[in-house]
């Protein structure tokens, strides 16, 4: 009876753990000229991660909204770092990809490549202690900003249609 107890306690824990991580997330980010929409999550902190495939799909134009973003930022809003896809050429089809990141009133901001409409960039910003890792395009950029605890993970679009896939939101380890 006893080992009947234990391997029942060990199935359920088994089973416990495997529900308790979160699945990823697919996020078909469609939005009209001016308007944006997004996925955003509390954290505790102070580790933050966020990481997935972006592909963009239609482009729309505005003169003021930047079209998706996934980002990680601080309770307050003066500390964050994103990584961007910005349009190259207004109307046109391939973007730049670019890590930035605001820390009070310091910028920074890391070219890492470019992508163009129906291709996929795997990406994943990753924020802990000091510093934050921004890794897409086969390049990595380092942005010295601490989030500090209660921050946010999210990612966004505008101005077009973009399709995360396998996002995860998951707060990062230490």
């Amino acid at each position: 009876m006893k080992i009947g107890i234990r391997l029942a306690a060990v199935i359920l824990g088994g089973f416990g753990s495997a529900a308790a991580a979160a699945a990823p997330i697919r996020y078909d980010c469609d939005t009209a000229a001016g308007s944006f929409s997004e996925i955003e999550q509390g954290q505790k902190g102070p580790a933050y991660a966020v990481a997935g495939t972006v592909e963009p799909v239609q482009l729309r134009t505005h003169e003021q909204w930047l079209p998706a973003a996934a980002r990680v930022d601080s309770n307050d809003g003066k500390r964050s770092v994103a990584l961007q896809l910005v349009p190259e050429v207004r109307g046109g089809s391939t973007f730049a990809i670019v890590a930035v990141s605001a820390d009070d009133d310091k910028k920074g901001r890391t070219r890492l490549g470019k992508i163009a409409l129906g291709e996929t960039l795997a990406f994943s910003i990753r924020a802990v202690g000091g510093s934050v890792r921004v890794e897409a395009a086969g390049k990595v950029a380092t942005m010295p900003v601490a989030i500090g605890g209660g921050g946010r993970v999210g990612v966004s679009c505008s101005t077009g249609q973009f399709k995360f896939e396998t996002l995860d939101l998951e707060a990062a380890a230490e």
